[in-house]
């Protein structure tokens, strides 16, 4: 007879806070083992900022290639956009929003991703050119590579982990429904789909 094998539990995820302070608490010792009065203290300090951004660029483009090797076909069904607040207006709702292939919303995450990953590292070498905020480059940097691990994009692509769960597609989806929450509060049952109707 063969004997069923044992179900492995699941692997426990990292708590992303406890990662971010060990980044943090890292490049702080970082920087420190670097001589602030040396003339080539703010040049390093630049050098390790740009080396960590062409780092988490590559990242992007690697999530890019897997999307387009991957060409995951499989349907995303968006669900009603409810505004909390329209419900106090009238129970206002958005209407569905067309279903996309994996691979079609996946892309526009990244697109979306790597928008906002680029305004915000502009802004904050900005901030160190006038402000001369040597850590917070370092911090800001090394903080980006903990939030691209932590996102489905590279859970999914480059981890090669199922979407489910907190990687379930529409990402955020498995949030709690706020719009549900505040029409239960207002004694609507079903939430915002109910005061719509």
């Amino acid at each position: 007879e063969v004997e069923a094998e044992a179900v492995k539990p699941p692997k426990p995820e990292m708590n992303k806070m406890l990662v971010q302070l060990g980044v943090s608490v890292l490049a702080s010792r970082a920087i420190k083992l670097l001589d602030k009065d040396a003339p080539s203290f703010v040049p390093k300090v630049r050098m390790i900022y740009y080396a960590i951004v062409a780092m988490r660029l590559l990242l992007h483009e690697i999530i890019s290639w897997r999307i387009h090797v991957t060409a995951d076909a499989t349907k995303v069904e968006r669900k009603r956009a409810s505004d909390p607040f329209s419900m106090l207006l009238g129970g206002l709702t958005k209407p569905n929003e067309p279903a996309q292939s994996a691979q079609e919303y996946d892309a526009a995450q990244l697109k979306s991703l790597k928008s906002s990953y680029q305004m915000g590292a502009i802004f904050t070498f900005v901030l160190h050119l006038v402000f001369k905020w040597n850590q917070t480059l370092l911090f800001s940097a090394a903080s980006s590579l903990v939030e691209l691990y932590f996102h489905p994009l590279f859970q999914i692509h480059v981890l090669r982990r199922a979407a489910e769960g907190s990687c379930k597609r529409p990402f955020g989806s498995d949030a709690p429904d706020m719009g549900a929450m505040l029409g239960a509060a207002l004694g609507q049952p079903g939430g915002a789909t109910a005061a719509a109707s």
